[in-house]
């Protein structure tokens, strides 16, 4: 089989040249209070030059010295911009340079890169079938626009990145996805709705140009009272007549129905600071990415890897065909890059009793029986969980609203769903909470807490069901109460009581689980059962031989809380500690090194022997401060002796999405179709980040798969052996056994431990009842 990346060859570059210039910028300083604030303030640069000057920027950085690069024809004069905490200014350099792209050095390609780049942007911005957001765009018509019951747009459209790779330059095409309200935000949403869409994303339609701004909220007057000074200079001017002017030519129906007394309001562009005036009745609210209202079309918009291979061949054919850089000609290949495929072996996995699964090989489970194996591993009296110990008091939380029959049913089977897993007797204590009358939030919270008080519960882990229309802040809020107190896993009353049935007829009582719906009630119970296990750190299995780096720090943020992961030897020892975080996204140097040397030390007490090597692994970007603290904390244990001096370091960044949505697919070698990728599958972009499939073939699932993007910002590491390790670690799908991860086993435990502890949820309406935010007046955040 071959391996498919979406990267499309640039052709026709080796007689096109151009000239740029340089851009000092003076007065650009690091800062001892925080180290990431001049490559901050180095970016926010790009796009503002790029914004001033009307062309592609490129950020270059030169012996530790930032500079930017534009065309050479953009004549300008110095100019200063304010960034945190000074003022910069920026001075052209006289010298012009030129740009060869048929002979490019490697210090030039972030230049051709961005040139090129702005080329091919050009048409796309001109072009009125799309529309633009964070360098993405967007059909205008929606996807689903024959459904005429919608409520929301479905908007498909592109990314593109120009992007180097063995030598060339390619563009780097994948496809994404809006969704838009198709009600107008002045028909949607009363005015106390609307103050609370304060920065919330909309689309602007300003006649035939559309664009995402942020809202801020209502200017209190009309857009024909409502004035404002273009640029800031000359006559007042107001927003209906503006408007109207602008639209002017082939005006859409809503600029024609323009109504003269709607509100108007303030907004600004998304990133930006400077508010602005518009009209309401020209924005449709944007919904977000975590919006419960999106799993509605997650079938509608997953592209199978053959549909998502043609519909990107299209785009390339359609946008990409007549480029012209300077007057010169070039174009974009049709066929996306094929290559020998690169495949990691999946690890062999070991669970209790010392039994052992293996992929593949003679002696081996085929791959298409992986998922299964692994369950039926769990389950072999021959094998089971392989790291156990003593079980903390177990309950059992479930509102009386459940029903005594309900309620007893499962607490019996999830006792054998659990015996089943732990091969011991599984009994633990139920606690039952009146969910009578609790409609608001602060009465379920409540509720719950009274029943624990009343039955004396001070600390364990179990399952706490969630009462009959519980609010949606209620699993959030309580996990994060209970935390010090009762770990849990939840699951909801209504679904549980949705698999019974209860009949009464003929003097005779029927009740038992729906027999159409057992298997499937076996699977939740299963699934459930599995949570608890992870709640209570049994874990199922581990990998067979350790990996090739010898320990991992898992590392994320998620305000207000920091967690860290400590993995060795496999994942035989796995740990899991938390922090209330500084800052909204990242850790000082000070709270990493504590963090790193509380942790460490006390895994170093249980270890035979000290870690060799130690990577701090980053969900996301590792900043700075963060690399420090973990470097000085090593460093802190070598000098107190209980880190070996020669002990390999590094930081490794992985990212759920590559900055140019890289994808790996696969292509069958005998009739070339384009088809998921199988797990394990990699790619080394170069000798510091690459991609990995941990998700794939054998499992199936709507869509198709996208790989992780792993980049090495610290140490001499080898990549292929980081991308070996963080695949084999996503092989530890604890609470999944049938099913892929595609996170590494130490991120994905931090990943679900701080979407329950520092997810969405109000803690004033948990504390102190709802209350009519609009009524207070002014913004209530």
């Amino acid at each position: 089989m071959k391996q498919l990346l979406n990267l499309y060859p640039i052709t026709g570059l080796s007689d096109v040249e151009t000239d740029y210039r340089l851009i000092d910028i003076v007065g650009l300083h690091d800062s001892a209070d925080d180290p990431d604030l001049i490559h901050e303030n180095a970016g926010f640069l790009v796009g503002q030059v790029a914004s001033r000057l009307r062309c592609p920027t490129a950020l270059l950085r030169q012996a530790g010295v930032y500079r930017l690069a534009v065309p050479a024809d953009r004549q300008f004069d110095e100019f200063e911009v304010r960034v945190r905490p000074d003022v910069v200014r920026l001075k052209p350099q006289d010298e012009v340079h030129r740009l060869a792209f048929g002979e490019l050095h490697p210090e030039q390609l972030p230049i051709a890169q961005q040139l090129l780049a702005g080329e091919l942007r050009r048409p796309l911005r001109q072009d009125q079938r799309l529309w633009s957001s964070y360098g993405s765009f967007f059909f205008k018509r929606p996807k689903n626009i024959r459904d005429d019951k919608r409520d929301i747009d479905i908007c498909t459209g592109f990314g593109f990145r120009v992007v180097p790779f063995d030598g060339e330059l390619y563009v780097s095409l994948d496809l994404t996805t809006k969704f838009v309200e198709t009600q107008w935000m002045i028909d949607a949403y009363d005015e106390a709705a609307l103050h609370g869409l304060h920065m919330r994303h909309a689309l602007y339609l300003y006649g035939q140009r559309w664009y995402p701004i942020q809202f801020l909220g209502l200017t209190g007057q009309s857009i024909e009272q409502q004035g404002f000074t273009p640029n800031d200079i000359g006559p007042t001017r107001y927003v209906y007549e503006w408007t109207l002017e602008a639209c002017r030519e082939n005006p859409p129906h809503w600029i024609q129905r323009l109504d003269p007394d709607s509100p108007a309001i303030r907004y600004k562009y998304p990133g930006g600071s400077k508010p602005f005036v518009g009209a309401l009745a020209l924005c449709r609210l944007l919904l977000r990415t975590d919006d419960p209202a999106r799993r509605r079309f997650q079938r509608q918009t997953a592209l199978a890897p053959d549909k998502r291979a043609e519909q990107s061949t299209r785009i390339i054919e359609r946008f990409f065909q007549d480029g012209a850089f300077m007057g010169q000609s070039f174009g974009v290949d049709l066929n996306a890059h094929a290559r020998r495929t690169n495949r990691f072996r999946v690890p062999a996995l070991e669970f209790g009793q010392g039994k052992v699964l293996s992929i593949g090989g003679e002696a081996g489970v085929p791959i298409k029986d992986y998922g299964r194996a692994r369950l039926d591993h769990l389950l072999d009296p021959e094998g089971g969980i392989a790291i156990t110990s003593p079980l903390d008091p177990q309950y059992v939380v479930m509102p009386k609203g459940l029903g005594r029959r309900v309620g007893d049913d499962f607490v019996v089977r999830l006792s054998k769903a659990m015996q089943a897993l732990l091969q011991t007797p599984y009994r633990p204590k139920r606690v039952v909470y009146d969910d009578n009358g609790a409609r608001t939030l602060k009465a379920q919270v409540d509720a719950v807490l009274k029943g624990l008080d009343d039955a004396d519960v001070k600390g364990g882990h179990g399952v706490l069901v969630l009462p009959d229309d519980a609010r949606p802040d209620l699993h959030n809020y309580l996990k994060r109460e209970l935390n010090d107190r009762l770990q849990v896993q939840c699951a909801d009353a209504e679904k549980l009581r949705s698999h019974y049935f209860d009949q009464v007829g003929g003097g005779k009582s029927r009740f038992g689980v729906v027999p159409r719906l057992e298997g499937k009630f076996q699977s939740y119970l299963r699934n459930l059962a599995l949570g608890l296990l992870i709640v209570n750190r049994q874990w199922p299995w581990v990998l067979a031989e350790p990996t090739r780096y010898d320990a991992y720090i898992g590392l994320d943020v998620l305000k207000p809380i920091a967690a860290m992961s400590f993995f060795y030897n496999g994942g035989r020892r796995c740990v899991l500690q938390a922090a209330e975080a500084k800052g909204p996204e990242k850790l000082t140097a000070r709270q990493v090194q504590g963090m790193v040397l509380d942790g460490l030390r006390a895994d170093l007490e249980q270890l035979e022997t000290p870690p060799g090597s130690i990577i701090l692994r980053r969900d996301g970007r590792a900043f700075y401060s963060e690399r420090q603290g973990f470097l000085s904390a090593v460093n802190r244990l070598k000098q107190d002796g209980l880190l070996p001096e020669d002990v390999v370091v590094g930081v490794v960044e992985i990212a759920k999405r590559t900055a140019f949505g890289l994808r790996l697919l696969g292509q069958h070698p005998r009739d070339g179709r384009v088809q998921a990728p199988r797990i394990g599958q990699w790619c080394a972009l170069n000798d510091r980040e690459g991609i990995v499939a941990t998700t794939g073939y054998p499992f199936r699932f709507p869509g198709t798969p996208q790989p992780l993007h792993v980049r090495i910002v610290e140490g001499e590491l080898d990549i292929k052996s980081v991308l070996y390790d963080t695949f084999a670690m996503a092989q530890l799908a604890w609470a999944a056994p049938e099913a892929s991860m595609r996170l590494p086993i130490d991120l994905k435990l931090i990943d679900d431990y701080l979407r329950s502890l520092a997810g969405a949820a109000d803690d004033e309406a948990a504390l102190y009842g709802e209350v009519d935010k609009a009524a207070m007046g002014g913004t209530y955040e």
